[in-house]
């Protein structure tokens, strides 16, 4: 955001939201040159391989945004010569170094909210003597074609001076590697894995493929990491407690660490002294009456051959969670990966990509899951591209899809097993599938038949998972990121055995490693429901049929009672009855609708279509379109339910008429808002549409057009245009305060594409999924 005196405001926040504040920096000193500094202070302070910092100018201080104050962050302070050392006192997120000298303020560049190259450029590594072994500058010589320039003092510099460890050995002469922060606090040793650690099936997948007597290591890019360590990577190796010395329970607690809990599984620690990350650790690696595995940080290692600690631990090729780290800083993750690649190469002879699974490997897997699925999304300039080039979906795509299948183990014959009801069209596909789901799920419970269903529909609501449904109900978050990982690791492990975007097998043509977004969706709802064992039917068959309204709706109570969804109540009734028939629970050709059709039929509920819930002000109505024709069928319900208030829209070109009704008068207030969820947080993962233009979205220029149009076709109406869902939704309540007497409701419509719809449903039910 640019202000008159050509500034541009930058903001930055931890992990846990203590500390949060903005920076108003001139734009002519953009970029912000960004050095990564690999000294032991900073190493030992932070836990990571380095920290990335700037240093901010003294017109640019840091202004806190309320609730967070300076006061919740931990300062450490040592010596006479070294800046101070802030911490968030919470997450122990890394925020600032202090100069003692000139109180500039030198601030870690990965917390801010958008590192493009616009705002900072990764310029130099100072201190890469400090890591002996020049482990990672070696790994990261250039970022985005920029060879990093690589700064140390000069020799008779006191800052060149760096304590060498010392090996060190137990009691019976066995070798000890250290682990301690900066101050001491927190300190103890590992030792090397064990005959028993080699002979159990699970810790065994932690030790080195290449030397037993090493653990594996790899770089971690997620964005939790990210946000509680202060920088843009952290190295994490995996061991388990038992191997610690001093002893240390599960609650990981010594010396002077704090814990935090940064999601319900999910338990970190750091220094509460210096503030360097120590330990990460999950529920589901800590068995009851089992051995409990942990990450270490590898920063706080006391290795005397140097930083990667070579002698004890061997990295992976590939780090983690890069689909995160390319969203947030793609030229640095690149560089990373390659790096990385070349590096392994050089140090191994080859590539090690050891089989850990990567739900082991970060916090709240299922978050990352959908951050990596968001990585699959079609960019907004290649969308354009495309759809310029007049490329659509052919018979390529099916070749691709059927190279995917074989490449997770299957084949097309294992998908001809599952009984799939499959509904295609442009309007009512949902609800259709809705009415089919209710009726064999009031079948299920009257007949034990079908004993399992599965439900995969599109687009979400509210989350993702809500697309992929077991028995009527959205599968669990950890379900989801248990086959999502599944088919992910699956499908990168068959690429690299094809060779790295290999041909498929149809007709050779390059292929990605994984398909988009869409695609990956519908290879795990078929992963899922054969793994979950939904039921399956021997038989096929095709037979063609043009429907009429079933008759023997008449009675029946379907909401909305409109003609549109009583067709689409008459497509699942055929299709229902087919297939149960298919499964021996049901008489074909019958005359009167079965009692359990018509139960399920009234009771069927699809979120976000044709819905209206009520609070004490406001009587909303929520209805999901985005073409001309289901706008106009939305807006006929809503004047059917609010006798007539209402005006129909009819998109074109944007947003081109609106169509009073002759009996009617215009809406008094008009909002338009963009798909965002939320004014603080911004957009729900779920909700992330790399296909559109951020541009665009942040300055609301589509939304100011709307309002504009609408505003010349009703100069009366109050229009306003608002940035995110909550405000919109806030505004009307607002309305509702203040305008109304307390037996008056406004009549509030919201609709607009189903990001839209279901966010404004997350917001009012304040739920996670529907």
């Amino acid at each position: 955001m640019a202000s008159e005196n050509k500034t541009k405001l930058l903001e930055a926040k931890c992990f846990c939201g203590s500390v949060h504040f903005t920076v108003e920096v001139p734009i002519v000193i953009l970029p912000l040159p960004v050095h990564l500094c690999h000294c032991t202070v900073c190493r030992y302070r932070s836990g990571a391989p380095c920290v990335f910092h700037t240093k901010l100018p003294k017109e640019a201080p840091m202004k806190f945004i309320s609730p967070s104050v300076e006061a919740n962050m931990t300062v450490y302070t040592f010596g006479e010569r070294v800046s101070a050392w802030n911490f968030c006192s919470t997450c122990g997120c890394h925020i600032t170094s202090v100069d003692r000298d000139d109180g500039h303020w030198t601030v870690s560049t990965s917390i801010f909210k958008d590192h493009g190259p616009e705002n900072f450029q990764i310029k130099r590594h100072i201190y890469s003597g400090s890591t002996f072994d020049h482990g990672l500058p070696d790994i990261i010589p250039q970022v985005d074609g920029l060879h990093l320039e690589d700064w140390n003092p000069p020799h008779d510099d006191p800052s060149s001076e760096t304590l060498v460890p010392k090996l060190e050995h137990d009691a019976n002469g066995q070798e000890r590697l250290r682990a301690e922060c900066h101050c001491g606090g927190v300190s103890f040793t590992i030792g090397r894995p064990t005959k028993d650690v080699l002979e159990d099936a699970q810790l065994k997948d932690f030790v080195s493929p290449l030397d037993q007597t090493k653990w594996m290591a790899l770089y971690d890019a997620c964005d939790d990491c990210r946000l509680l360590t202060g920088t843009h990577l952290v190295g994490w190796t995996f061991i388990p407690l038992s191997t610690c010395n001093p002893p240390i329970a599960r609650d990981l607690k010594i010396g002077t660490a704090k814990t935090y809990q940064s999601s319900p599984n999910v338990l970190r620690s750091f220094c509460g002294t210096c503030g360097a990350t120590v330990f990460f650790t999950c529920d589901e690696r800590c068995p009851a009456g089992g051995e409990s595995v942990v990450d270490l940080a590898t920063g706080i290692l006391r290795a005397p051959e140097g930083s990667m600690a070579e002698k004890w631990l061997t990295w992976r090729s590939n780090p983690a969670w890069l689909p995160s780290g390319k969203q947030y800083h793609r030229a640095f993750s690149e560089a990373l990966e390659q790096g990385m690649k070349e590096w392994t190469l050089d140090h191994y002879n080859q590539e090690v990509r050891h089989g850990l699974h990567l739900s082991f490997l970060a916090a709240n897997t299922f978050d990352n899951a959908i951050d990596s699925l968001n990585s699959l999304q079609t960019s907004h300039a290649a969308f354009k591209a495309r759809i310029k080039a007049g490329i659509k979906p052919d018979a390529s795509s099916i070749a691709e899809m059927k190279t995917y299948i074989r490449r997770l183990g299957y084949s097309t014959s294992d998908l001809d097993r599952l009984n799939i009801i499959h509904v295609a069209g442009t309007k009512g596909k949902g609800t259709t599938c809705a009415f089919v789901d209710s009726i064999l799920s009031r079948y299920r419970t009257t007949h034990g038949v079908p004993r399992k269903t599965g439900l995969f529909i599109s687009p979400h609501l509210v989350s993702v998972r809500e697309r992929i449904r077991i028995n009527s109900a959205p599968i669990p978050e950890a379900l989801f990121a248990r086959y999502f990982y599944d088919i992910w690791d699956r499908l990168g492990s068959a690429a690299e055995q094809d060779g790295v975007e290999g041909a498929n097998q149809e007709n050779a043509s390059p292929l990605d490693i994984r398909p988009t977004y869409a695609r990956f969706l519908t290879l795990m709802s078929w992963h899922v429901f054969l793994q979950e064992g939904v039921d399956r039917a021997d038989e096929k068959g095709v037979d063609l049929q043009a429907l009429k309204i079933d008759t023997r709706l008449r009675d029946v109570r379907i909401h909305p009672d409109a003609e549109f969804q009583k067709k689409n109540a008459t497509l699942a009734t055929a299709l229902a009855e087919t297939a149960l028939t298919r499964l021996g629970a049901l008489t074909p050709h019958q005359d009167v609708l079965p009692d359990e059709f018509r139960k399920a039929l009234e009771g069927t509920v699809f979120r976000g279509r044709c819905e209206i819930k009520a609070e004490d002000q406001v009587v909303w109505h929520l209805d999901g379109a985005h073409t001309a024709d289901s706008l106009t069928l939305a807006s006929k319900w809503f004047a059917n339910e609010t006798s007539g208030q209402v005006e129909a829209i009819d998109f074109l070109n944007l947003i081109s008429a609106a169509n009073k009704q002759e009996n009617g008068p215009p809406f008094s207030h008009v909002i338009f808002c963009t798909n965002i969820t939320h004014a603080q947080t911004g957009y729900k993962r779920d909700f992330v549409n790399n296909q559109y233009d951020t541009r665009e979205i942040e300055s609301l220029a589509v939304q100011r057009r709307f309002a504009e149009r609408w505003s010349s076709l009703d100069p009366e109406a109050s229009v306003v245009v608002l940035p995110t869902i909550e405000q919109a939704l806030t505004h009307v309540r607002e309305l509702g305060v203040n305008m109304l007497n307390k037996d008056e409701k406004i009549q509030a419509f919201v609709t607009g594409s189903l990001h839209l719809v279901g966010g404004a449903l997350g917001i009012l039910e304040n739920v996670d999924a529907l």
